[in-house]
């Protein structure tokens, strides 16, 4: 174990001579085997070793465990003749996940991450942590499910920055029977052996199942992809830069302009990711950037005319002829959004159906058949109406094609929606469903000032 530590930390460049290694131990298996192994190997490298532990206050043996670490940290600076700091802290991470909108494995883990950083400070040196080969399965397949990209399929990088992952080469039965064969004792974090948290379904159901009845070598199967999987996105996140280098016409502080003739130029996937790229690097962030946003950008890019676009982060996207800008919006400056018309709507209980307004301001609606709530908005994917009493139904799109209404229209276009179905069409049609009939019970009057070319600003 010791020699394959080594190689593993010499092969990623992990540690350095005379760094500051700040190891985050929660006292149990992995934690403990990441401790001991450093302390073997920390003289031969010499680097400095502190501990750092955060009681999360969870659990009524978290002082136990707390103290465990404390006299561990102890014995083994006796036992290889290192002055080890002691690191610890305590935080209400119940409360403080509450208080912040995050669950508490989300709280935890930024907590962890932000003492060991203050622990370490400005000195030379990385944060160790102790995640292990089946740690790593564990997260590609969690990515995997929920429907993550290219990035998810890494799993956990061995080294991440200022974070390094020096167990990444062991599996957890390995670290077990090592900590047996060294007598080395530790504690269990009972909330793992429960599969309240989709990780503990994963650990404790789908890769023992996977290991037992397909394949026996899954898990170094699945880190030897991650590895793969690493060096491609080494190469792509290069090719992305280069194609970005191309296609810049331009770029300022919290602006960038690009040529969308060259970009195009690209491969689709390259596309993909240099948007990707463009959009976090103007909004400064990434969370909540996601697929649809680029394919809202990619479909404006051949566009004839000025096309305009908000993301998140205030960030606009402008296309102009063949000129791409992605830029954070003035103080001040307005959403480009189309305005919401004034309708005025009653709901009438008592009615004679000889006097269904024929114009095309003002509309009944059987009020009863309405789903959701009545929403004026403009199109989205999806939307329909029914065009018969047969309740054939025809997708909004293909309505305004068969219809020849102007491409760069349709998006001005303000309909009143039930969910995806489109009640009316304002100023034109309505769908066939919500006419009223003999049986109707109640009507919503909905009517507006327009032109007999339905609205559009």
């Amino acid at each position: 174990m010791k020699a394959r530590i080594n190689d593993f930390i010499n092969r990623y460049d992990m540690i350095h001579d005379g760094d500051t290694v700040v190891i985050g131990v929660s006292g149990g298996a992995d934690s403990v085997c990441l401790l001991f192994l450093l302390c073997q190997i920390s003289g031969d490298k010499n680097f400095n070793i502190e501990v750092v532990h955060v009681n999360h206050m969870l659990r009524p043996s978290a002082d136990y465990e707390q103290e465990f670490v404390r006299k561990l940290t102890e014995d083994l600076g006796k036992r290889f003749g290192h002055n080890i700091i002691f690191h610890a802290k305590k935080a209400d991470i119940k409360t403080l996940s509450h208080d912040n909108g995050m669950s508490t494995e989300e709280m935890g883990r930024k907590i962890r991450y932000d003492f060991m950083r203050e622990v370490l400070g400005d000195r030379k040196g990385v944060i160790a942590v102790a995640h292990h080969a089946d740690d790593r399965a564990e997260t590609m397949l969690f990515n995997i499910f929920r429907g993550s990209s290219l990035q998810g399929l890494k799993g956990m990088a061995p080294v991440n920055g200022d974070i390094i992952r020096p167990l990444l080469c062991f599996e957890r039965y390995e670290i077990e029977n090592y900590l047996a064969d060294m007598n080395m004792s530790y504690v269990t974090d009972e909330s793992n052996l429960t599969d309240d948290y989709t990780r503990n379904k994963i650990r404790h159901n789908i890769i023992p199942y996977v290991k037992d009845n397909i394949v026996s070598g899954a898990v170094k199967n699945m880190c030897h992809l991650s590895d793969m999987v690493i060096k491609a996105e080494d190469f792509l996140s290069t090719e992305t830069k280069r194609a970005l280098d191309r296609c810049t016409v331009k770029q300022e502080e919290k602006k960038v302009s690009i040529d969308t003739g060259i970009l195009l130029a690209e491969h689709d996937y390259i596309v993909d990711r240099v948007l990707y790229d463009v959009l976090c690097m103007v909004a400064g962030k990434k969370k909540d950037i996601v697929s649809e946003h680029i394919q809202q950008i990619k479909n404006i890019l051949s566009a004839p005319g000025t096309r305009k676009l908000d993301m998140p982060y205030d960030v606009r996207i402008i296309k102009e002829y063949d000129i791409l800008t992605v830029k954070v919006k003035k103080v001040g400056e307005a959403s480009e959004k189309i305005p919401t018309i004034d309708l005025k709507m009653n709901i009438l209980e008592k009615f004679n159906i000889c006097d269904i307004p024929r114009g095309n301001y003002t509309k009944w609606f059987d009020y009863d058949k309405i789903s959701t709530v009545a929403t004026v908005r403009t199109r989205h994917t999806g939307d329909y109406l029914i065009l018969n009493l047969q309740g054939d139904r025809k997708s909004l799109k293909d309505y305004f094609i068969n219809e020849k209404i102007p491409k760069d229209e349709r998006d001005k276009i303000q309909l009143l929606t039930d969910g995806s179905h489109v009640m009316w069409i304002i100023g034109m049609r309505m769908s066939e469903y919500y006419k009223v009939t003999e049986d109707t019970v109640r009507v919503l009057e909905v009517s507006y000032e327009g032109t007999d070319k339905g609205v559009a600003f």
